[in-house]
């Protein structure tokens, strides 16, 4: 269990577990130029951890700033246990110079906590942020939601949601993804409509969440109407695509389906795996089979266990062994895709696999 983030003041620190992060300030007043911030955010940006850290650790006078650049930058790209030792080690070294953190400085804490799934920390910095006065800062405010959201502890997310007095598109885009994880489809619905009576704009991320939702109470209009606008604001990407084709699948519009999907300009494995399985548990199975001899011929795009998994079902459904040992070959071609194949026909009883 981590120390209490909020009992972090100097008299407490000789109690406390070292982090391998924690160094005690150093005493001469050499500052680091300014563009040492430029260039530790740029490494952040760019994914360059190794030398975000190498250039963290030189840096000889180290501010909030970039503690919480280089904190955002592991919860964005990990190890996210990175960002549980610096968010420690971050609140100790601010309590030696008696400086308390600002409200960007524990909102990045709080997306540090949601990226390694810790509510106790969570917990610990919104118990901060009501101490300092902080819970009107929209910042603070989401990312609460988002830690709750992700650890699954949606009353607490509602609670805070509702306190937000004008939620922005993060804010509502954080309680749908939670309640849409966690199985409360009916009460995403319910927001979804109620944020689009507030005027907030759309993007696709929302898009998708809605989509989701909406395939999972089978409402069709909503959806639909949704493909109307993608349609009116021209939003292709493969990623709201994609949820489009899955919604389609799901309900049971195959037809739908399919047209969306070969009207794409550029198809992932994504897509492709989301009209195979879609065809297979729907009883299309000589579709999906045809999809699949399209996927593998084309070559945009090498199968998975999931493409696998999904195409076996069809070949098992309609009782094809050369259908069946034909893909066995495909898989021949990777040893993980063989052991994968291996593992999914074997579940199948004998008699169905020697038809």
């Amino acid at each position: 269990m981590p120390p209490s983030l909020l009992s972090l003041s100097p008299p407490s620190l000789p109690n406390l577990p070292h982090h391998h992060h924690y160094k005690k300030p150093r005493t001469q007043q050499q500052v680091r130029p300014i563009n040492s911030i430029s260039l530790l955010r740029y490494y952040v940006q760019n994914g360059r951890m190794q030398d975000a850290h190498k250039l963290f650790d030189e840096t000889p006078e180290r501010t909030p700033t970039s503690w919480t650049i280089l904190m955002d930058g592991y919860a964005q790209h990990g190890p996210a246990v990175e960002s549980r030792s610096l968010l420690c080690d971050m609140m100790i070294e601010l309590s030696f110079v008696n400086l308390r953190p600002d409200p960007f400085v524990v909102s990045v804490g709080l997306k540090a906590c949601a990226s390694f799934g810790s509510l106790h920390c969570g917990k610990e910095l919104h118990c901060l942020a009501v101490k300092l006065g902080y819970m009107q800062d929209l910042f603070v405010a989401n990312a609460l939601v988002k830690v709750y959201s992700t650890c699954g502890c949606l009353r607490y997310a509602e609670s805070v949601f509702e306190k937000i007095s004008q939620p922005d598109l993060i804010s509502w885009s954080s309680i749908l993804s939670g309640l849409v994880k966690n199985g409360h489809e009916a009460d995403a619905l319910r927001l979804f409509v109620e944020m689009a009576r507030t005027g907030i704009h759309f993007d696709s991320y929302v898009f998708s969440i809605g989509l989701k939702a909406f395939a999972d109470q089978n409402c069709i209009d909503l959806g639909v109407q949704v493909h109307c606008h993608m349609i009116k604001m021209g939003m292709y990407s493969s990623f709201l695509l994609n949820s489009l084709v899955e919604f389609y699948g799901r309900i049971g519009e195959l037809a739908s389906m399919r047209k969306v999907f070969d009207n794409m300009l550029k198809k992932d494995l994504v897509s492709w795996n989301i009209v195979i399985s879609c065809h297979a548990q729907s009883t299309c199975c000589e579709e999906a089979l045809i999809y699949f001899s399209t996927l593998m011929h084309e070559g945009t795009s090498e199968c998975d266990d999931y493409t696998l998994g999904s195409i076996l079902q069809a070949v098992t459904r309609i009782g094809s062994t050369h259908h069946g040992k034909q893909i066995h070959g495909e898989s021949l071609t990777d040893s993980g895709k063989f052991l994968a194949f291996n593992a999914i026909w074997e579940a199948y009883p004998s008699a169905e696999r020697d038809r």
